[in-house]
């Protein structure tokens, strides 16, 4: 999980049409979120979906894997804060997975934010309500180098002493077994290159050590690449595990 910096004047127009407009009002006088296509549509028109695939370049807002399938997930659920449903800073790329595992739960420790009267500052609310209740899960659009709370090991585990960024891993299952396996691929490979290189040169230290250099350098650079997946891993292995790696 790394930050994003979202552009909160580039509102996809979808968002503000009429129509999406009307259905807000709707939920806004019902008190709740209404279920049906004709809702469920509006947070899911093609220019919202391509404004968030290319501001998180196609890759889950939680785990930072590019998934086959995607969904608009909304950061605080839909059915408990239903005026935030077409809220551009509400609105987040996000796997099936990580989206399923998150579902409904929202968990704060300060006082819940309720519907504002005057909606016109609809899609920047997020800063506001963070400060309010005091969210416990993570949002990658307004926190900086969230990464650097993360701890990683060899195997591709993940944990956290931030007791946030824990809740975070624990709510949207960041440890399962699949993002294990994957993220261990990313150091597996990183690894049998450094290994290929020892070989090759084992007698030559000179051309070992240029060969490492590009390596490492080639890795970094994969790693400052934001299209890559697991960038808050690749970092991890920069800043904790390089060392070791090429001992």
């Amino acid at each position: 999980m790394i930050s994003i910096k979202k552009d909160l004047t580039a509102i996809p127009s979808s968002l503000n049409s009429n129509l999406t407009n009307q259905r807000r009002n709707e939920h806004i006088a019902a008190s709740q979120y209404l279920k049906g296509s004709k809702y469920d549509s509006r947070y899911k028109m093609k220019d919202i979906k391509k404004a968030l695939y290319d501001l998180y370049y196609g890759k889950c807002a939680f785990c930072e894997y590019a998934p086959s399938e995607s969904h608009v997930e909304h950061f605080r659920p839909k059915d408990s804060y239903w005026w935030l449903a077409y809220s551009w800073d509400n609105l987040i790329f996000a796997c099936p997975k990580c989206n399923k595992a998150k579902n409904n739960t929202f968990g704060i420790k300060g006082a819940k934010a309720t519907c504002p009267t005057d909606t016109s500052n609809i899609h920047k609310l997020a800063k506001n309500y963070n400060s309010i209740e005091l969210n416990q899960l993570i949002h990658p659009e307004f926190e900086l180098n969230i990464h650097l709370t993360l701890q990683f090991q060899q195997d591709g585990s993940i944990s956290s002493t931030d007791t946030r960024m824990q809740y975070t891993v624990d709510l949207c299952k960041l440890d399962r077994e699949d993002l294990r396996d994957k993220r261990k691929t990313v150091l597996d490979d990183f690894m049998e290159k450094i290994n290929d290189r020892k070989f090759q040169y084992q007698n030559e230290p000179l051309k070992l050590k240029e060969s490492l250099r590009n390596l490492i350098r080639d890795f970094i650079r994969e790693t400052n690449n934001p299209k890559n997946t697991f960038i808050a891993w690749r970092k991890y292995i920069i800043q904790h595990l390089l060392a070791t790696i090429i001992a």
